[in-house]
């Protein structure tokens, strides 16, 4: 991708992609998410990855495709009133933060962290990938990410995981 990601968490989340399509046309896949470049794949419990790794694999390389994106633009974003700005504004700057600080680590171990709004000083994210099932999640990587966020944005910002 060339920025941003995809996450499909069911077959009623993939919409035209062909690549999604085909992915769940395995009854074993349980979720997908495309980053940058990287896909994780996640199987339903009861499943061993033999032989669904190599069907999943040669999808991917059969179907692969550039995803275009109309974001990009890099923001420029005033944080030191943070509280004053905008809600939209706010968001922005989460998702500055995260692409910054945190989305690249998360993307090195197949996961990512999507930014679901921002209600009073709690920022709500959601895991995505293979951070969805790690156990580090709800702890540590949840510290870090409100830990850079309150060094960054503002000091009183709680994150809670959704």
């Amino acid at each position: 991708m060339e920025h941003g990601n995809l996450s499909y968490e069911s077959k009623n989340d993939y919409g035209e992609d062909q690549l999604g399509k085909l992915l769940f046309d395995k009854p074993e896949v349980k979720t997908v998410f495309i980053m940058d470049n990287f896909i994780t794949v996640t199987k339903v419990d009861d499943v061993s990855w033999n032989p669904l790794k190599e069907q999943v694999w040669k999808t991917i390389d059969l179907n692969v495709t550039l995803y275009k994106s109309d974001k990009g633009a890099k923001l420029n974003i005033d944080v030191e009133k943070f509280l004053s700005l905008s809600n939209g504004e706010k968001l922005d700057a989460v998702e500055m933060v995260l692409d910054r600080s945190i989305r690249k680590n998360l993307a090195q171990d197949g996961g990512g962290v999507e930014v679901k709004g921002i209600n009073g000083n709690i920022v709500e994210i959601l895991y995505q990938g293979a951070c969805g099932s790690c156990p580090t999640s709800s702890t540590g990587t949840l510290q870090y990410i409100q830990t850079q966020i309150r060094q960054q944005l503002h000091k009183d910002l709680e994150v809670k995981a959704v």
